[in-house]
């Protein structure tokens, strides 16, 4: 399991991603500081491309490491 999260992003508190790590020991929750939400989404006010490109980095690798 893979999820990302913007430190910035209002709905989301980094307290409850922590909670998410430790209760699924296998996931990945990746929270990038600085970045809020719509963070993936190139149309978005609130697009990152360094925080993009980093999460879709990891995902290649989770995906080719699922798939070998």
């Amino acid at each position: 399991m893979l999820g990302f999260f913007g430190a910035d992003d209002e709905s989301v508190e980094v307290d409850d991603v922590d909670a998410l790590q430790a209760g699924t020991p296998n996931g990945q929750w990746i929270v990038y500081e600085g970045v809020g939400a719509g963070f993936l989404d190139a149309g978005s006010e609130g697009f990152h491309a360094g925080a993009e490109r980093d999460a879709l980095a990891r995902t290649v690798r989770v995906l080719g490491a699922a798939l070998s």
